[in-house]
């Protein structure tokens, strides 16, 4: 009797240290995704619909807070036309290849700039798909990242990155099942 008892406390402590530490691994296992550019691994581990959600909503209130500031037919037209666009380039910019650029520590816009474009504005009409993701640089040839992690809630974690330009992005993740999925990031405007 005393055997199974001692048993069943710990599988009750494995069990709870799984649960507790389940955040942390998921955080190493998207940092490894990440190292070693694989895009498929690390869309594991995102809900792209909500993340998408997420930041739209966030760059809604800040082009609301612009527009407050300026009052006028014209601006309220841009406002409008910035919304739109806003939501488009959010669409096209947080994809599996996108997130690794923000997971590195590096903006968005890199995504975007000369060299990245041209690679894939003059690739084949047969290229493959996986080839269509930047590439990620290797160990040696990134600079030393600061993160922390910690838990906001019993279903939510928050990790912080130090990005490059010194500004901090926080990527939130919500408990999915008996895992764990990157649901918000918090990019600094």
């Amino acid at each position: 009797m005393k055997t199974l008892k001692y048993l069943l406390m710990l599988l009750v402590l494995v069990i709870l240290g799984y649960v507790v530490a389940s955040p942390y691994w998921v955080v190493y296992q998207i940092q490894n995704a990440v190292q070693k550019n694989d895009a498929q691994t690390l869309s594991r581990y995102i809900d792209f619909p909500s993340v998408q959600t997420h930041l739209k909503e966030r760059i809604h209130i800040r082009l609301g807070d612009l527009q407050d500031q300026q009052n006028g037919p014209a601006n309220a037209l841009g406002a409008l036309v910035a919304s739109s666009l806003m939501d488009r380039l959010v669409e096209v910019a947080l994809t599996p290849e996108g997130m690794m650029l923000l997971l590195q520590g590096k903006a968005l816009k890199e995504r975007f700039e000369r060299p990245y474009l041209e690679q894939h504005l003059n690739q084949d009409m047969h290229s493959n798909p996986e080839s269509d993701a930047p590439k990620a640089t290797t160990a040696e040839e990134q600079p030393a990242m600061r993160y922390s992690g910690h838990y906001e809630a019993w279903n939510a974690f928050e990790v912080t990155l130090q990005t490059q330009q010194d500004k901090e992005v926080q990527f939130i993740l919500h408990r999915s099942g008996w895992s764990w999925k990157l649901v918000d990031i918090k990019i600094p405007f």
